[in-house]
C-alpha cells in the first residue's frame, strides 16, 4: 500500500472518489548545477571536500559567476577563466590540470541527480496509474513505506511532461485559512447557535459589505489581502466587485507591477474612454479587465478567437511563449540567435505554436503587420499574467474571511489568534500584534490571560477575547496538564484555587520556569502587588515540600510548623511597577497590549487634532502625508566617516527603516524621540528605499510652509 501514512484531507477525498490505484503523486527531479556538480565530482574522483575552510575546490566554485545571469556556459568558463588576470594561481592550476574532474562536471551538469515527491501535485488516471505512465519508487522517512511517484514531471523542459501524454495533474494546496474558516464556523455555532456552513460555501458575492470591509485596509487575516501594498492597490482601485478583487489578486505580483499593469488597470477603470486596443478583436476579451491582459486564460482566448487554435493549444502557446520571452525579444530586436538558443526546447515549441497562430490568423483575414503587433503586445504581458482560476479561488476564500470579519469578528479573530505562527520570534510577534490591532479596530477588547483562561484564546463576551495559556512562552501543554490534574486531585479548579492551596500542591513538570512565565503574564497579580514576593513564595513552598518528604510527621506546609517559613512580615516587597509589568508581559506574550491599543488609536487622534485621515508609513502611497512611530534611532557612520541617522519607524506593528544623511541629521535628530508619533511626507527611490520628502504636494502647501524643508509634526508619544 504505497499511500499508507498520508493524512491529507484532500488525499482522502481523491482516494475515496477515484481509488488509491488511480491517484499518484507527481515526481520531481533535482539536477546537478554548476557549483554543486563540481563539488560532487571532485569528492568522488580526487576525494577532496569543498568546504568553506579554504580547499581549492571551494575557491574554484567561489570564483564562478552567476550562470543564470551571465551569458557564458560552464565549459567556456573552464576554458576562459585561467587566462583571466584575476584568476588566483591555485584556481588556475586546478582548472589546467584536473581535466578528468572538469570533463565529468561538464557532462553531468544539468543531468538528473535525484528523484523526489512534489509537495502538492497529483495525477489522476482512468485506471491504475502505472498502466498509463512510467513510475519511480522513492524512499520515505524511516519506518514509512516507500512512495510511488510519476517518472515524468510537469513542464520540466525535457519533453517528458505529464500534459504532453494527456495526464491530468492537480495541485493540492494546504491552506491554514481553510482551518480558520472551519473553526470559526464551529465557534459561531457554539457561541450563537448559528450554523453558517451553507452560507459560507454559497456566499452572496454581490454583498457590498464585503467590499466596504476590504477597502478599510485593516485586512490582517483576510486571505491573500493582508499586506500594506495590497491595501494601497485596493484603495486606489476602490474595489467594488468580486471581479475587481480577483483582478487585484492577479495584479499584485512582481511581474505585473514591474510593467505597471496594476496602475494601468486603475487608470483605465476611471478613464474608460482613454482605453486603446491595438486591435478591435481584443476588446471583447479584455474589456472586463479594463483593457489589460491580466489572466493567462485571456491569452488562450486570444489564440482561439484570432488564431483559430484550440484552447489547449492556446495554453501551450502561452506556456512556451512565456518560457522563451528573452529569445523572442532578441529576435524582435533583429539580433541573431546562437545555434544553442535556436535549439532551445521552449523556443522551438514557441515557434511551432506561433506558426499555428499565424496560419490561423491569416485564414481569418489578419495581415502580417497585425499579427506582428499582436506578438509584441502579448509578449509584454505574457510572463506577468496570472492564472484566473487560481485567482478566483483565492478571492473566494478571501471573501469567506471578509464575511466572518465583518459579521462575526469576535469569533473570527479568536480563531485567528489561535493560528498565529511565524518562522521566527519577530515574525510571530508581528502576526500576533497585527491580529490584535485589527481586532481592536472592530471594537473588540483583548484581555490578558487570567486563571480562568482556557488553553487557547477564547471568546469571553460579545466583543471580548481573552488570551489563552498557549500564547505564553515558557508555559507548555505538559506543564498545563499537570497543573490542572494535580489541582483536580485536591478538588480544585485553577480559576478558583486559593493561594495557599496552589502553593501547597506538589508539582514536577510545572516547574519554576513555567510558574515565572505565568507570573510575568500577570496571572497571579491578584495575589500580590509584588511579583518578587510571588517567586519567593514558590521557592519557599518547594523548599517546604522537600522538607515534608523527609519528615512525614509534619503538618501541611501552611500549618503551624511552616508558618514561619512562609511569612514575609520582615520583608518589605516593593510593588511591581506598571512599566515592569508591561515589559514582563511583552517578554512572554509576544506583544505589548498597551502599545498596540495606543497605536490603534493614533489615526483617531490625528483626525481629532488635525482633521486629517492619514495612512501610516507602512501604507505608503505616492502623495500626501503619512504618520509613523519612532521605534528606535541610531547615529551611524558612512564608509567615508560621515554621520547618518538610522531610523526604525513603524505603524505600531510592522517596521521599516529610513536613513537620513548630510545636514538634515542635526536638524531632525533632536526633534525625534522613541515612542513619538509624527506626521511627515515621504518618497521611495528606484531601489524601493523610503526617504523623507522635501517637496510638499501643491494642494497641501500653506503659504507659510517651506517647500524645501522636511516637515515633522509631533502628534503624541506612546
Amino acid at each position: 500500500d504505497f499511500l499508507t501514512g498520508t493524512d491529507h484531507i484532500s488525499d482522502k477525498f481523491l482516494y475515496d472518489k477515484y481509488g488509491e490505484e488511480r491517484v499518484m503523486s507527481v515526481g520531481t527531479f533535482s539536477t546537478f548545477n554548476e557549483k554543486g556538480c563540481l563539488k560532487d565530482v571532485a569528492r568522488a574522483i580526487i576525494g577532496q571536500e569543498a568546504t568553506a575552510s579554504g580547499s581549492v575546490v571551494w575557491r574554484v566554485t567561489d570564483a564562478m559567476p552567476d550562470f543564470g545571469k551571465e551569458k557564458i556556459s560552464l565549459y567556456d568558463w573552464f576554458i576562459d577563466f585561467p587566462n583571466d588576470p584575476n584568476c588566483p594561481s591555485d584556481v588556475k592550476h586546478f582548472l589546467l590540470n584536473e581535466k578528468e574532474v572538469l570533463d565529468y562536471t561538464v557532462r553531468l551538469q544539468g543531468q538528473i541527480k535525484g528523484i523526489g515527491q512534489h509537495a502538492a501535485g497529483v495525477v489522476i488516471t482512468p485506471g491504475p496509474s502505472w498502466e498509463y505512465i512510467p513510475t519511480n519508487v522513492i524512499p520515505k522517512s524511516k519506518g514509512e513505506p516507500p512512495a510511488i511517484v510519476t517518472a515524468f514531471q510537469e513542464a520540466d523542459g525535457s519533453g517528458k511532461d505529464l500534459s504532453a501524454v494527456g495526464i491530468l495533474k492537480l495541485d493540492r494546496l494546504k491552506l491554514e485559512t481553510i482551518n480558520v474558516v472551519e473553526e470559526t464556523i464551529a465557534l459561531i455555532k457554539e457561541t450563537k447557535g448559528l450554523d453558517l456552513r451553507d452560507q459560507l460555501y454559497h456566499l452572496d458575492l454581490s454583498d457590498p459589505n464585503l467590499f466596504e470591509e476590504v477597502r478599510l485596509g485593516l485586512n490582517h487575516g483576510v486571505f491573500q489581502f493582508e499586506s500594506a501594498g495590497m491595501g494601497s492597490l485596493i484603495k486606489s482601485m476602490k474595489v467594488e466587485t468580486f471581479e475587481e478583487l480577483v483582478a487585484c489578486n492577479a495584479l499584485y505580483r512582481p511581474g505585473p507591477m514591474g510593467i505597471g499593469a496594476h496602475e494601468e488597470f486603475v487608470r483605465n477603470k476611471f478613464s474608460p474612454d482613454d482605453i486603446k486596443y491595438i486591435h478591435p478583436s481584443l476588446e471583447p476579451i479584455l474589456s472586463k479587465t479594463n483593457g489589460v491582459l491580466v489572466f493567462q486564460e485571456q491569452l488562450m482566448f486570444i489564440a482561439h478567437e484570432i488564431g483559430g487554435m484550440t484552447l489547449g493549444d492556446g495554453d501551450y502557446l502561452r506556456r512556451f511563449m512565456g518560457n522563451s520571452g528573452d529569445l523572442i525579444q532578441k529576435d524582435l530586436q533583429g539580433l541573431t540567435l546562437t545555434k544553442e538558443e535556436e535549439g532551445n526546447y521552449n523556443y522551438q515549441n514557441f515557434k511551432k505554436y506561433w506558426g499555428m497562430f499565424v496560419d490561423g490568423a491569416k485564414n481569418q483575414g489578419y495581415s502580417n503587420q497585425e499579427v506582428e503587433s499582436l506578438k509584441a503586445y502579448l509578449l509584454k504581458y505574457l510572463g506577468y499574467s496570472f492564472n484566473r482560476s487560481h485567482s478566483l479561488c483565492y478571492s473566494y476564500v478571501a471573501c469567506q474571511t471578509l464575511f466572518l470579519k465583518h459579521y462575526y469578528p469576535t469569533e473570527f479573530y479568536a480563531v485567528l489568534l489561535n493560528h498565529s505562527k511565524g518562522k521566527n520570534p519577530q515574525e510571530l510577534r508581528e502576526r500576533v500584534s497585527a491580529t490584535i490591532s485589527t481586532a481592536l479596530s472592530k471594537g473588540i477588547k483583548i484581555s490578558p490571560p487570567k486563571r480562568n483562561s482556557a488553553w487557547n484564546w477564547k471568546v469571553t463576551g460579545e466583543r471580548e477575547i481573552t488570551m489563552g495559556f498557549s500564547a505564553i512562552k515558557g508555559f507548555g501543554d505538559i506543564a498545563y496538564e499537570e497543573l490542572v490534574e494535580n489541582l483536580g486531585k485536591k478538588g480544585k479548579a485553577f480559576p478558583d484555587v486559593s493561594k495557599f492551596t496552589f502553593f501547597d500542591t506538589v508539582y514536577s513538570k510545572f516547574n519554576k520556569s513555567a510558574f515565572e512565565s505565568l507570573v510575568k503574564a500577570g496571572v497571579f497579580d491578584d495575589w500580590s502587588h509584588s511579583r518578587i514576593e510571588l517567586t519567593d513564595l514558590f521557592f519557599k513552598a518547594n523548599k517546604a515540600k522537600k522538607k515534608r518528604k523527609i519528615d512525614v510527621d509534619q503538618l501541611n506546609m501552611f500549618g503551624a510548623s511552616y508558618e514561619s517559613e512562609l511569612k514575609a512580615d520582615e520583608v518589605n516587597y516593593i510593588p511591581t511597577s506598571d512599566l515592569e509589568k508591561r515589559k514582563d508581559f511583552e517578554e512572554v506574550c509576544n506583544c505589548d497590549l498597551v502599545y498596540i491599543e495606543k497605536a490603534t488609536e493614533i489615526k483617531n487622534i490625528i483626525k481629532d487634532k488635525y482633521n486629517l485621515d492619514l495612512p501610516s508609513i507602512m501604507d505608503y502611497v505616492k502623495s500626501g502625508g503619512h504618520y509613523f512611530i519612532v521605534q528606535d534611532k541610531i547615529i551611524k557612520k558612512t564608509k567615508t566617516g560621515k554621520d547618518f541617522l538610522n531610523l526604525h519607524v513603524s505603524d505600531g506593528i510592522s517596521t521599516t527603516k529610513i536613513n537620513i544623511f548630510g545636514g538634515d541629521v542635526k536638524k531632525i535628530d533632536p526633534k525625534l524621540e522613541k515612542g513619538g508619533v509624527y506626521i511627515s511626507y515621504f518618497n521611495k527611490n528606484e531601489r524601493g528605499f523610503m526617504n523623507f520628502s522635501k517637496v510638499i504636494p501643491m494642494s497641501e502647501r500653506g503659504k507659510a510652509r517651506p517647500k524645501k524643508e522636511i516637515i515633522l509634526k509631533h502628534v503624541v508619544t506612546i
